[in-house]
């Protein structure tokens, strides 16, 4: 069984590689392989968009605060200060972390955009490899029906060009011979009757001759007889 499954798959393999079908097969590997891949990169897109959001919303919030405590400078109290000291340094690092944020995601868009790209590419190349093995396949079967018929026409001719003609002469030889044993038959049969007519007719002819015989016989015997008593 391991045998004719290697033997199965020898030919498989061999039949992709003449036909073509081997790229095929290679390029759907690769549209899967990219397809787990730009799933993924999207979840972490996804994770890096929704990071950047809380970052920006976390930016702004401290600019506000920062906004707030600016308009009313005047009436600073010592916690005013305190508080202005605090927003001010974690808007800097927000903005810091917003601009890394940003450049993390730009990234990241422009790697998904890209592979998206590259599947559509892989997909588009896909479907004219597989149109392409499409017509080979077309025209290999045309091939194949025109091969088949050509095979049928020489079938044909030389099953009447050659065997046929061996067939009616062996018929025509079984017939003359048939013939001929029937007329030996038929010879033997009327020679056969011949001798039985002749040995009838011997037959009749000697009792014809004995009957006569025995009446010249009877009448010789009278007549002494009649020259006994004369």
């Amino acid at each position: 069984i391991n045998e004719l499954s290697k033997m199965i798959q020898d030919a498989s393999t061999s039949i992709n590689k003449i036909t073509g079908y081997d790229s095929i097969q290679s390029l759907k590997s690769g549209i899967k392989s990219l397809e787990i891949k730009l799933y993924q990169d999207r979840i972490t897109l996804d994770k890096e968009t929704h990071k950047l959001k809380k970052l920006t919303k976390s930016q702004n919030h401290s600019q506000s605060v920062i906004n707030d405590l600016l308009s009313r400078k005047s009436t600073w109290s010592p916690n005013d200060l305190k508080v202005f000291t605090d927003s001010y340094n974690e808007n800097q690092q927000n903005i810091q972390d917003l601009n890394e944020q940003h450049i993390k995601t730009s990234k990241l868009e422009n790697l998904v955009k890209t592979m998206e790209q590259d599947l559509h590419n892989l997909i588009l190349k896909r479907y004219h490899e597989e149109q392409i093995w499409s017509d080979k396949i077309r025209k290999l079967s045309t091939y194949g029906t025109l091969l088949l018929l050509v095979i049928n026409l020489l079938s044909f001719f030389i099953l009447h060009l050659l065997f046929e003609p061996r067939k009616r002469r062996r018929l025509v030889e079984a017939f003359e011979k048939e013939t001929k044993e029937y007329i030996e038959e038929v010879k033997n049969q009327q020679v056969e009757q011949m001798v039985r007519l002749e040995n009838l007719i011997n037959g009749k002819m000697e009792m014809l001759f004995h009957d006569r015989n025995n009446e010249i016989l009877e009448k010789e015997k009278e007549k002494k007889k009649t020259f006994k008593y004369v």
